[in-house]
């Protein structure tokens, strides 16, 4: 009875331990924005000098919203947000959560379609113009991050060590 009773006692102190653990270790998640409207998308993602990646889902619950929707890789996709939140923090690259129901002119304007669902863009340009960004990255965010850091290449580095968008210019610098 001593000998259970201590096996017991070893048990328990581990897994006090291991919680103990968990609790001290810094998590390498973030929570995910969800953008809300129009509005909010043209004054955080456009108008921003800050670099985003927003990922186009459907989150309603109304089927008849959801037909043509892979409704299953979208939630998958969501379920990853927050690790390649965290991956791309360093970069200085905002992740955010956009449904194409609420923000259906912008969806529109970069041909995001609900059949093409989760659809990750990269905003790394001070212009009405994104990158497309494969959502199989998301299960792997050091590849999402070695592929983001890819397609930001050309771009500026913030005083924070993060990326800038790029302003684009018309018209060359040269003389005629």
């Amino acid at each position: 009875s001593k000998v259970v009773y201590r096996g017991m006692m070893k048990r328990g102190c581990l897994v006090v331990l291991l919680l103990g653990l968990l609790a001290i270790l810094p998590c390498q998640c973030l929570e995910v924005e969800t953008i809300a409207n129009v509005e909010e998308f043209e004054s955080k993602v456009v108008n921003s000098d800050k670099v985003y990646v927003v990922v186009f889902t459907a989150q309603s619950e109304d089927e008849t919203k959801l037909k043509g929707v892979n409704k299953e890789r979208c939630r998958e996709v969501e379920g990853q947000l927050s690790a390649a939140a965290a991956e791309l923090q360093p970069l200085g690259v905002q992740v955010v959560l956009a449904d194409i129901d609420d923000l259906a002119p912008i969806a529109s304007e970069f041909n995001v379609r609900k059949r093409m669902l989760p659809s990750p863009h990269l905003f790394g340009v001070r212009a009405r113009s994104s990158e497309a960004v494969p959502s199989q990255l998301f299960a792997a965010p050091a590849d999402l991050k070695a592929k983001v850091e890819g397609l930001l290449a050309e771009n500026p580095k913030s005083d924070q060590g993060g990326f800038s968008k790029i302003t684009l210019s018309l018209g060359g610098g040269g003389e005629l």
